[in-house]
């Protein structure tokens, strides 16, 4: 245990206990806060980068269980060739491979989390970022 004894330490102790817990607010109060891709599950993760190697295109016949997407045997990618232009895919700005999701990546994976389980019929995905998905539910968990 620390015992601080002269007047000055416990001040400067003070302070910056005082402004940690300003900065904590701060970050809590924050709505726009950055998902990492390396913070993903790893269902996740592969759904990320499969949009990413399919650049401009579909996935086709994907589960949803728990709120994550999961690639079956029914699963079909589909790759839409473009010859107009020179299609190069996203690296990531970092040697470890992590970035931050667009703000695609995140709602889409929200809408994975608020449905649940059911199953994802189609998601457009253009320059690998998903555009819009077909989802069907059951009626009975609507």
């Amino acid at each position: 245990m620390l015992v601080l004894k002269s007047r000055f330490a416990k001040n400067a102790l003070y302070n910056i206990h005082r402004k940690l817990k300003c900065f904590e607010s701060k970050i809590l109060k924050r709505k726009d806060m950055r998902m990492h891709f390396c913070a993903l599950m790893e269902t996740d993760r592969k759904l990320i980068s499969l949009m990413g190697v399919v650049l401009y295109g579909r996935l086709e016949n994907l589960a949803i269980e728990d709120g994550h997407a999961k690639i079956t045997a029914a699963s079909r990618k589909i790759s839409t060739a473009n010859f107009e232009r020179e299609e190069s895919p996203h690296t990531a700005s970092r040697p470890d491979g992590d970035f931050i999701l667009t703000d695609r990546h995140v709602r889409f994976l929200r809408h994975l989390r608020k449905v649940g389980n059911g199953r994802i019929n189609s998601i457009t995905i253009r320059a690998g970022l998903p555009v819009s998905a077909e989802i069907e539910e059951t009626v009975a968990s609507i």
